[in-house]
């Protein structure tokens, strides 16, 4: 992207505030397991959940509308983890709940440390290197390896993944939607 349109969009993200979500994404209903009205799931972000704990949470739907306070029962771990739900007692009742989400309320989570951000957060963020070349938008965060995994989107271009390693991440700016990087050496032209 030119400079231009560098300076365009960082125009655009930065005069108007960014809005933080009122809930954060704690799992997403994948399947239905077994006929008692079970489910398996896949962890978003910091997602702390243990087999036999109970909590209560929020479902949303796929466009993350709240549809009701839930408690839940986390079952198992790894590939045979599930969660049953309040008021979910079979498996047509859990299907219909596929790809919807489990979430907490901002507002019933304590702040997490400095230099620590939710992953919801993190999405839809300009992502720059550090002379300010804009590299795209924050897509995804893969969180099933050793480290983390940042996916930018960028326009007509594939997807650039990069590690999360101390020091890769220079800056973070939630208010203005902006992270720095610094990409490893090499990384940018093996995308080009």
């Amino acid at each position: 992207m030119d400079s231009r349109g560098n300076e365009a969009l960082l125009k655009e993200k930065s005069s108007k505030a960014r809005v933080l979500r009122e809930f954060l994404l704690t799992a997403q209903l994948t399947a239905p397991h077994g006929i008692y009205g079970d489910m398996k799931y896949r962890i978003l972000g910091d997602g702390n959940l243990s087999a036999g704990s109970d909590a209560i949470l929020y479902l949303l739907d796929r466009d993350e509308k709240m549809i009701r306070k839930v408690t839940t029962v986390w079952r198992g771990q790894g590939k045979t983890a599930t969660v049953h739900l309040s008021q979910v007692d079979s498996r047509e009742a859990a299907d219909v709940l596929r790809m919807c989400y489990l979430a907490k309320k901002r507002s019933e989570t304590p702040p997490l440390p400095a230099g620590r951000y939710y992953v919801c957060d993190l999405i839809g963020c300009v992502v720059m290197d550090e002379t300010g070349n804009i590299l795209g938008h924050l897509k995804d965060i893969l969180q099933n390896t050793a480290q983390d995994v940042y996916v930018v989107q960028r326009p007509r271009q594939k997807d650039l993944l990069f590690p999360l390693a101390p020091s890769t991440l220079q800056d973070v700016d939630l208010s203005r939607g902006i992270i720095k990087v610094k990409l490893p050496p090499g990384l940018l032209e093996i995308y080009s």
